[in-house]
């Protein structure tokens, strides 16, 4: 939030934050409006208002109101592994620790938010394995299907978007094309054996893929609108984080840890259990363009993201929530054996070549003086 401030009273170069009129009215207002007129709407407003000159970051902001970038910066160089709710030692509150965990618990109110879906049992979710020899690595994953597509082991599982080395999910998607994609993106290899899991009871998806459908006026200024305005911050910086295209050069070690940190509290935290987490895959609009002319692989482009495929992840790692169908004589003899939430069958196990291709296209060179037209977004005072 933002407070103005006129030539008539305070100096705002003493203040580390300054905003112009575009800045602060693009920010208040482009969560509401088609991308495509915001400018137009923002122009209109800023001349239809009486405004001061610069405006500062409100020191009357609620301290729970964080903003990404922020916590991204914080729990990336400062701290990731503590987390302080409550602490009766002076000027804890001001320390990384504090600051993460107001941030974190800001979050908790989208599990009761409309973005929570039921998974229906009997849904099917992909997942597999690249290899450099798909027709010899296919017997030992028909004797023990679940257990060699299913989550890796622990000591086997490695830096993911939403868990670091060693916590093991069950990463998927809910298309195959999708999910071929996505895991051949992170491999040297050129086939995949994949599995269609089938879910055994219904499941509490976090789906990012959808929208927002209860967001107060852009005029209202009690505590708890002002939260939801945050909350649609939050899943626009959280998606463009996750589905951002990854180079496997080391850095992303660095650059999971954000969403890691926010995936580990959503799974262990809320009152309300939810069973996984969805997000659009960045490659759905790549599978389109490169479809043969109809017929596309995946939904085509324009559709409303909660009916296109999706990423999916499942906050259960390697072990007994796992079993084939039908069981193998291993996973019979599991003396803590219970009733599995997704099974896979031999007749689900198929086998693909991956295709890949390359396209270059040239760097515009851009004027130094040019003037972008969508301004970044200011986040909340930290």
């Amino acid at each position: 939030m933002a407070v103005p401030v006129d030539g008539r009273g305070g100096d705002p170069w003493q203040y580390d934050e300054e905003y112009d009129d575009t800045y602060v009215v693009y920010e208040t207002v482009e969560e509401a409006i088609d991308p495509a007129y915001a400018m137009q709407v923002v122009e209109c407003l800023i001349a239809a208002t009486s405004s001061s000159d610069s405006w500062i970051p409100s020191d009357t902001i609620d301290p729970s109101m964080l903003g990404w970038d922020a916590y991204s910066a914080t729990v990336r160089t400062e701290s990731r592994f503590v987390v302080i709710g409550a602490s009766d030692r002076p000027g804890f509150e001001d320390e990384p620790p504090a600051r993460i965990g107001r941030f974190l618990a800001s979050l908790l109110a989208y599990v009761e938010s409309d973005l929570v879906v039921e998974l229906p049992a009997g849904s099917r979710l992909y997942r597999g394995r690249m290899t450099d020899d798909a027709r010899g690595l296919l017997d030992e994953v028909h004797a023990e299907p679940s257990t060699q597509l299913g989550s890796a082991p622990s000591n086997l599982a490695k830096n993911g978007r939403l868990s670091p080395p060693g916590i093991s999910l069950f990463y998927s998607a809910d298309d195959l094309q999708v999910a071929i994609a996505e895991i051949a993106l992170h491999s040297e290899y050129d086939e995949a054996i994949m599995g269609a899991f089938r879910t055994t009871r219904v499941l509490r998806i976090l789906d990012f893929t959808r929208p927002l459908t209860t967001l107060p006026s852009i005029f209202a200024t009690d505590d708890a609108s002002r939260r939801r305005w945050m909350f649609a911050r939050f899943k626009k910086h959280f998606t463009d984080m996750i589905t951002a295209p990854v180079v496997l050069d080391g850095r992303e070690a660095f650059d999971y840890t954000p969403t890691q940190v926010v995936a580990e509290w959503l799974r262990w935290v809320p009152v309300d259990h939810i069973d996984g987490i969805a997000w659009p895959s960045h490659l759905t609009d790549k599978l389109n363009a490169e479809a043969e002319p109809g017929e596309p692989i995946v939904q085509e482009e324009g559709k409303d993201d909660s009916t296109r495929p999706r990423n999916i992840a499942l906050f259960y790692g390697h072990g007994t929530d796992f079993q084939s169908d039908p069981p193998t004589t291993a996973e019979l003899a599991r003396l803590n054996q219970r009733h599995p939430t997704l099974t896979l069958s031999t007749d689900d196990i198929t086998m693909h070549r991956v295709v890949r291709s390359v396209r270059a296209q040239e760097i515009e060179q851009v004027d130094e003086d040019w003037d972008d037209p969508n301004p970044l977004f200011m986040t909340s005072g930290w």
